[in-house]
């Protein structure tokens, strides 16, 4: 969703120790996910806090490009883990776990998922900002009826991997505060969980499918 000229939108940790911002966000998604990977991240952060998940085990996130996140305070706070050696990289805080974002592991795709419950905190009304929700990924994985499939969901997607070809052929993939400069690698180190460890979530985040998903979409 274009958001105009609408201003920068505050974001949160729970216990307020991390705090960043969203400056002047265009081409944004909201999304909810259904996957394994975010129900097993979700069981995952329940060391520091209680699970945040929906009654069908979806996730809520913001998807934009990199290049609107801006951080304020408490950068010292992140961590970042990965649920295996090719997954995606998963931020939250040490000081509440509070999950912050998540991007892939290639800098040049410039796509960024923003927990939705971190902009909650920060006081935002996450639908008022952003409308309506405009893709339902991975429904297959859901527990029970998933939420419906936005009727434009196809164009959503298409306009949005518009976007990030854009990003890319012009470099303003580099403009990641999430990533060093010149190295493009993550400004914390990342833990890549043992395969055990990953079992044991996996299995929290098991269920019979009810209905078929023909892609994977990783948010």
């Amino acid at each position: 969703m274009d958001l105009g000229s609408a201003t920068s939108l505050s974001m949160q940790c729970t216990c307020g120790a991390f705090k960043a911002r969203l400056e002047r966000p265009r081409n944004a998604l909201r999304v909810v996910c259904y996957c394994r990977d975010c129900q097993s991240y979700s069981h995952y952060l329940t060391t520091y806090a209680p699970l945040k998940l929906d009654q069908h085990g979806g996730t809520e996130v913001i998807a934009l490009a990199p290049e609107h996140l801006k951080l304020e305070q408490g950068a010292e706070q992140l961590r970042c883990i990965s649920l295996s050696a090719q997954g995606t990289y998963r931020r939250y805080t040490h000081c509440c776990g509070s999950a912050i974002a998540v991007t892939p592991r290639q800098a040049r795709l410039a796509h960024v998922s923003i927990a939705a419950s971190a902009l909650r905190d920060a006081g935002v009304d996450v639908e008022a900002a952003f409308g309506p929700l405009q893709v339902v990924a991975n429904r297959a994985s859901a527990h029970g009826n998933a939420l419906p499939r936005p009727t434009k969901q196809s164009l959503f997607i298409l306009l949005y991997g518009m976007g990030l070809l854009l990003q890319r052929s012009t470099g303003r993939w580099r403009e990641n505060a999430l990533l060093q400069p010149g190295t493009w690698q993550p400004i914390v180190p990342v833990h890549v969980i043992e395969r055990t460890q990953r079992q044991r979530l996996l299995a929290l985040a098991e269920h019979r499918p009810h209905t078929r998903s023909r892609i994977v979409l990783r948010w």
